[in-house]
């Protein structure tokens, strides 16, 4: 369960990406607003506003760190790969065989982010008839126009150089210094600006760090979950006694050698 106010700032600042990742990929609704007589105005602007700009979102970002030439599916694995870290230490809390995933929701994919693709970002990337993903890495104005579509927390995290424990403000509370405010506009534009300076592989490792960063803040329950698995246990042991055995066999060698010299 989650509060609206919650799936709110999730949804437009991937706040912790719990909830928003998820509804990046195809879901069912158990109710459908559109099949309701009356449409709660809530209902309406979580599903119609910021549901689609989490999904622009999702795409803008899975186009920046996705390879031209490509197949289509794997744009829409990077999607799912958003709440997966891409530290390849923390990856071992990642348990999902994306590809599995997107091949057996392939068209439930493709109804899902084809329009937006048209809509938002035609002029950026394309998927030919052949089904490959197409982007001319060239093309700074392509990118930077996908660079505006990331949500602002990814910004937030690519300007600050640690992880920022702090969340966004709540939608009905007083503006405190331990909450945080979206980055204006300008903001941005100078962070892109930055992000644009680089090679393509430094754009997306930087992009993959500002991620990594939103995850790490809220997902430490699960990085203490793990250390209470079996195979943490083991590794963890025989790290343990390796080290042992180095120091004993180091005191051991440094015996043998004085008694050898004392001969």
């Amino acid at each position: 369960m989650i509060g609206i106010d919650n799936l709110i700032r999730d949804l437009k600042y991937w706040e912790t990406l719990l909830v928003s990742s998820m509804m990046q990929r195809p879901i069912q609704k158990l109710i459908d607003i559109e099949d309701r007589i009356v449409v709660n105005d809530e209902e309406s602007y979580i599903w119609d506003d910021l549901q689609q700009r989490n999904l622009k979102s999702a795409v803008a970002f899975a186009a920046l760190t996705t390879k031209t030439g490509t197949s289509e599916h794997e744009l829409y694995e990077n999607i799912v790969e958003i709440p997966h870290y891409e530290s390849k230490w923390l990856q071992l809390l990642d348990r999902e065989d994306e590809k599995v995933l997107v091949k057996e929701n392939f068209k439930d994919f493709r109804d899902l982010y084809v329009p937006i693709i048209k809509d938002n970002f035609s002029d950026c990337f394309e998927i030919n008839d052949k089904g490959e993903f197409i982007i001319d890495t060239n093309d700074s104005a392509s990118r930077r126009h996908l660079i505006r579509h990331l949500n602002d927390n990814v910004f937030q995290n690519i300007q600050h150089k640690v992880i920022g424990t702090r969340n966004y403000q709540k939608t009905d509370s007083k503006k405190t210094k331990l909450k945080k405010d979206p980055l204006e506009t300008d903001q941005k534009e100078e962070i892109a600006d930055d992000i644009l300076s680089h090679p393509i592989p430094q754009q997306q490792k930087v992009l993959n760090v500002a991620l990594d960063k939103i995850l790490a803040t809220h997902r430490n329950s699960r990085l203490f979950l793990f250390m209470l698995t079996a195979p943490f246990f083991i590794f963890f042991m025989v790290f343990k006694y390796s080290i042992k055995g180095v120091i004993i066999m180091h005191f051991w060698r440094k015996r043998k050698l004085r008694e050898q010299m004392e001969k």
